[in-house]
């Protein structure tokens, strides 16, 4: 959904980059090139897809099906039917777009940071290069999604967050804190449901595993 709003407002996307989280990871790949079949249609734009870390930098970490489902859309597991990903690895594709794009290129993380970090590690002239890191993740008050005090993003790979965070990027924070304030009410979801076009059933059918186990366990309203 951030990828197919993203393009309806007129964002350049010149990739998408795959990291450790919810599910396992092969999965997460075949979701985004999935997802990509279906979004590219919309918008006649072809998107790359680049698999990067598919373990945190030096922790371990637990993937949660119990909340996005097998599959990270529910239980459903799905394949694209044509697109392939990439043979260049995240980091090397991160920093070959800063270069190419030195001064305007902005990078999007709803996800754990470790393919940034390791872009970092490599080249730390990085910096300079991007405009701007949106990160969706971490915890201003304490309330957490995956222990009482820790968003999730963070929790996975806490040192590429640190090496993140630390490493003088111009980063703008959207934390869990502020998400939570924000859901698709009742009334909303139903509208939605209603409007029965291809791209409401694709919301519905991607967002509806997640969204009764957030009002379930999480005490979201939606």
């Amino acid at each position: 959904m951030s990828l197919y709003m993203l393009l309806r407002n007129g964002v350049e996307v010149e990739g998408v980059t795959i990291v450790e989280g919810n599910i396992a990871y092969e999965q997460e790949v075949n979701n985004a090139l999935w997802a990509l079949e279906f979004v590219s249609g919309k918008v006649n734009k072809d998107i790359k897809v680049y698999p990067g870390s598919d373990r945190s930098l030096v922790k371990s970490f637990k993937t949660v099906e119990n909340v996005h489902g097998k599959g990270g859309i529910g239980d459903e597991v799905v394949r694209p039917k044509k697109l392939r990903p990439e043979p260049k690895r995240a980091p090397q594709a991160i920093l070959e777009l800063a270069d190419r794009y030195a001064g305007e290129l902005e990078f999007l993380a709803i996800s754990p940071l470790t393919n940034l970090a390791l872009a970092y590690l490599m080249d730390k002239s990085i910096v300079e290069k991007v405009k701007k890191v949106w990160v969706m993740g971490g915890t201003i008050y304490g309330r957490g999604n995956i222990t009482p005090v820790a968003e999730f993003n963070i929790w996975v790979d806490p040192d590429a967050a640190k090496l993140v965070f630390n490493a003088g990027f111009d980063i703008t924070m959207v934390a869990w804190d502020l998400i939570t304030n924000y859901v698709v009410e009742e009334d909303e979801w139903e509208r939605i449901k209603a409007m029965d076009t291809e791209m409401a059933k694709f919301y519905v059918r991607i967002y509806k595993h997640y969204r009764e186990f957030a009002m379930k366990h999480q005490k979201m309203r939606g």
